[in-house]
């Protein structure tokens, strides 16, 4: 009798992190938006659920410095583990405030090009 080996090949995933979204404060958005505070996200066509790490850009350099909370009035890039997307795509991420509460528009933005 011959044994068969089995193979293992790795399974392509949909998950990775994903391109970071250039986004900044709705201006009828008030309250404050911590890092890694669940949102609700829609970009392009998909909807999806996650919690984001803030940071500021610098533009000569490769390393950004997380910031705490999203700050009014300037742009940041909120990184996420997410489905794979590809720029350019617009993204309109939403807060959910209670259990019954409908959801508001807090942050609006675009995927950033690697």
């Amino acid at each position: 009798m011959r044994t068969h080996v089995q193979q293992q090949r790795p399974i392509p995933s949909l998950l990775s992190l994903a391109p970071d979204t250039v986004v900044k404060k709705h201006e009828t958005y008030d309250a404050p938006i911590k890092s890694k505070e669940e949102l609700v996200f829609h970009v392009g066509f998909r909807q999806f659920v996650g919690r984001p790490v803030f940071s500021s850009e610098f533009i000569n350099t490769d390393k950004n410095k997380m910031e705490r909370f999203l700050h009014a009035g300037r742009f940041s890039v909120a990184s996420i583990y997410a489905l794979i997307s590809f720029p350019p795509l617009p993204s309109i991420i939403l807060k959910i405030s209670g259990e019954d509460a409908a959801p508001v528009v807090a942050v609006v933005g675009s995927l950033k090009n690697c």
